[in-house]
This record gives structure tokens, C-alpha cells and sequence, in this order.
């Protein structure tokens, strides 16, 4: 079975060709390998061009089309491509750990029939500890909307059980025996079926950045299937380093795509009215101010500890 690799690039080629080199290490074949440039920047291009390895597919935007839209390049057909039957969508910023990963996740997906994509466990470097990680989610509803991604709503007390139920906190600690049959995939690695992607045409470029899993997730649930968690297979995410954000910085133009994220998500897909979107706004506004206080706070104190 083919598999087609699609890599996302923006601006940290670094990342790419290192990610580019995990696969090429991975033991599974074939494999077709996709790097889409999303960078908009002729150095970028150029370096790729000369340093990529033979073999490996550059395509290169014209604009920043985000992350459903760029990848959405490499997973369309290709004269020059033959078709796949699964692609894996994988982050610059992820590193494979085990050269069976590919295998394994392409095993447990065919071994599913009614499974039509499966990630791995994702860990970050700067907190490795996966216990508290968060791996997949439950699709959500208004309130998962509202609760579970809000900094400050989820803590409170009664609210907490949202937060628990819609992350699978019920399923941890994770068995690394076991595969999970869950709702959703982890964005930055997952593997899909392709003929699932075609009848769906693809991912929903509805969003520039966020919450495409969700999305994904919902539109999955709609044709009554589901997804895989590999427990057993493991990969390292360095968080935010491929799209610029550094680790828990917060900046509005980001923040701002987020929200702009959820707002369709709950229009589009769970047919939320325009007062239940504003209130989902007015908590995002909210969540924003708080941890950009929480971050100068953090960035004071770290100063002071430094005079």
C-alpha cells in the first residue's frame, strides 16, 4: 500500500529537512514524499530546492494558504504522483523516535475497517510527561467549546468534568499495549485514509490555523466512523516551532486566528446562533487577557531573578 508524506513548511526549512530525514529513515515502503512551501519566501525555496533530498516532491505556494489549505496541495492528486491509499500528514517540528512508526500506524489502521485515520502519542521535549498531556479529543459540543479551551472556565469547579470527559482523561494513564478507538486525531501526525479524504474533498479550509482536528473529528463522527490512538507508538513535537510561536507565548494575531477557528467551527458544523458565538468571543477575550498577564508577570519575575 502507498503511502503518501506530506510536510509542511513556514519559514524553518531547518525543521523541514530534519523532519524530511526521520522519514526517509522509517522502514516502511513505499512512500512519497510531499514538502509543501508555505513560507512565501524565495530563500526558503531555494534552499529546499538544492538540499532536499532525491526523490523527495517540493511544491511551493504562492501565498501562506494555512495549515487545511496547504496541506490540501500535497494531498490532492498529482499527474506525475500515483494515487495513495493513505497519507500521512506530519508537522516540520516532528520528530519520529522508532524507524517501525509508519508501519506500525498503517498495521493498526488496516486492521480497523470501521478506523479511517490514527496518530501516535505525541510528546513535547519541554514536557515529556504524558500523563497530563493532552493526546485526542472527544468531538465537542457548545459547552466543550466554551469550558474546555478556556484557561479560566475549565478550572472552575463544576466545570472541570468538561474538561476531563472532552480530553479522555478517563483513559489515562495511556497502555502502551493498546490502541484506542477515539473521536479524533492529534493534527500534527496523523495518518488517514485517502478515499476518506476524497469523499470529504479533502480538508476544510474554512480555517487558517486551529482546531482542524476538531473538524476533521466532526465530520468523521457525521459518516459514522472513527479514529485510532497508537499508545504504542510514540513521537516528539517541539510545539509551535513550525508555525513561529514559541512555547506558551501568546500573541494576538495567533490568539486571534483561534477564535476566528472556533467561531466556525460552531457556525459551520454545530449550528450555533450568533448570541452563543458572541459569549464564546466575550470567554476568548477573557482567556487572552489573562494570559498575557500571567506571561509579563512570568517574564518580570524572571527578569528580577536575574539582577
Amino acid at each position: 500500500m502507498l503511502i503518501r508524506v506530506v510536510v509542511l513548511n513556514f519559514r524553518r526549512s531547518d525543521l523541514t529537512l530534519s523532519c524530511v530525514s526521520d522519514i526517509l529513515n522509517q522502514s516502511y515502503r513505499p512512500l512519497d514524499i510531499i514538502v509543501v512551501d508555505n513560507s512565501v519566501q524565495g530563500s526558503e525555496e531555494e534552499l529546499l530546492r538544492k538540499t532536499l533530498p532525491k526523490g523527495v516532491t517540493l511544491v511551493c505556494n504562492p501565498n501562506n494558504l494555512g495549515y487545511s489549505a496547504g496541506n490540501n496541495v500535497g494531498l490532492r492528486p498529482m499527474p506525475f504522483l500515483d494515487r495513495p491509499d493513505m497519507s500521512l500528514i506530519v508537522n516540520s517540528d516532528v520528530r519520529f523516535l522508532e524507524a517501525e512508526t509508519i508501519a506500525n500506524l498503517a498495521s493498526a489502521l488496516n486492521c480497523d475497517s470501521g478506523a479511517v485515520a490514527i496518530s501516535p502519542v505525541v510528546v513535547n521535549p519541554v514536557n515529556p510527561e504524558l500523563r497530563n498531556a493532552v493526546q485526542v479529543r472527544r468531538c465537542p459540543t457548545y459547552g466543550d467549546m466554551l469550558v474546555a479551551n478556556s484557561c479560566w472556565l475549565r478550572r472552575l469547579g463544576r466545570l472541570r468534568h468538561i474538561w476531563h470527559k472532552h480530553t479522555y482523561q478517563d483513559l489515562v494513564p495511556l497502555s502502551p499495549e493498546r490502541v484506542y478507538s477515539c473521536d479524533s486525531i492529534n493534527g500534527c501526525c496523523f495518518l488517514i485514509r485517502q478515499d476518506f479524504l476524497e469523499s470529504i474533498d479533502y480538508l476544510d479550509e474554512g480555517t487558517f490555523l486551529y482546531y482542524e482536528e476538531l473538524i476533521l473529528a466532526l465530520q468523521i463522527k457525521a459518516r459514522h466512523r472513527h479514529c485510532l490512538l497508537h499508545a504504542g507508538e510514540c513521537v516528539r513535537h517541539f510545539q509551535g516551532s513550525s508555525s513561529g510561536q514559541g512555547f506558551k507565548r501568546v500573541v494576538w494575531p495567533l490568539f486571534r486566528e483561534e477564535i476566528k477557528s472556533q467561531l466556525y467551527l460552531c457556525e459551520r458544523y454545530l449550528r450555533c446562533g450568533k448570541g452563543q458565538r458572541n459569549l464564546l468571543r466575550a470567554v476568548r477575550i477573557v482567556d487572552f487577557c489573562l494570559r498575557r498577564a500571567q506571561m509579563v508577570l512570568l517574564d518580570s519575575a524572571r527578569l528580577f531573578r536575574q539582577q
